[in-house]
């Protein structure tokens, strides 16, 4: 991937009443609650999705981009993703 580039992550939970939140993180720091969007499930127990939208630059390269789904009403609840490292190429 090179410098400037757009890509979307998608992070992806099934179940949960209430449906569950989507935190993004970089580098092991999470990113603003407005950096990325979660649709709620269109049903009771339905999929929720949070879409991660990121215009790379030069400081991403070998950056670990990770989510989190986790519900206020379970504790202890919090599942992450596993790291995904995406190489950026800088001209």
């Amino acid at each position: 991937m090179r410098e400037g580039v757009s890509v979307q992550l998608t992070c992806t939970s099934q179940g949960g009443n209430p449906p569950p939140s989507v935190t993004w993180y970089r580098n092991g720091s999470p990113l603003s609650p407005g950096a990325a969007v979660t649709t709620p499930p269109d049903v009771k127990f339905g999929a929720t999705v949070g879409t991660l939208t990121w215009t790379l630059t030069a400081g991403d390269h070998l950056a670990n981009f990770s989510c989190s789904v986790s519900t206020d009403v379970i504790s202890g609840s919090r599942v992450y993703s596993p790291l995904e490292r995406y190489p950026v190429q800088c001209k």
